[in-house]
């Protein structure tokens, strides 16, 4: 049987005007994780559901400082956190895999861009640009 890691995408650090931005870009890395192979996504609704029954809400795990703990109540493998912000008119996207046992950053990709035209295709090549270094 093909070993499949166990992985999670959790809400990005919105550091922009634009208010749901951190949370649209880790949708579309939801959306892009699938087309990788070897990976197993979990599906927010059913980590959400699971979260909240250890008292951890998924809306600001990452800002409440308990991704490593939601990460192990989840089983995870690996997960994924990041932050978009602006600096004057440029925007930068960066993105982590984190190893929930060490908290230990295992890979990150950064890209900085002028306008959010094309952001999916940005979010989906950092995507597969961190995730696919060989076993991770």
């Amino acid at each position: 049987m093909l070993f499949r890691s166990r992985i999670a995408v959790f809400d990005f650090d919105n550091k922009t005007e634009y208010k749901h931005l951190g949370k649209q870009i880790a949708e579309m890395a939801c959306v892009a994780i699938p087309d990788l192979k070897d990976l197993e996504l979990m599906e927010r609704g059913v980590m959400s559901a699971a979260l909240s029954q250890n008292g951890i809400n998924i809306d600001n795990v990452v800002d409440s400082g308990q991704g490593l703990e939601a990460a192990k109540h989840l089983e995870l493998d690996r997960f994924v956190v990041g932050d978009v912000g602006m600096l004057g008119d440029v925007y930068s996207l960066n993105i982590k895999l984190v190893n929930p046992e060490t908290g230990a950053v295992v890979r990150a990709v950064g890209l900085e861009f002028e306008d959010l035209v094309g952001i999916r295709k940005t979010v989906r090549g950092l995507l597969s640009k961190l995730l696919s270094y060989g076993t991770i």
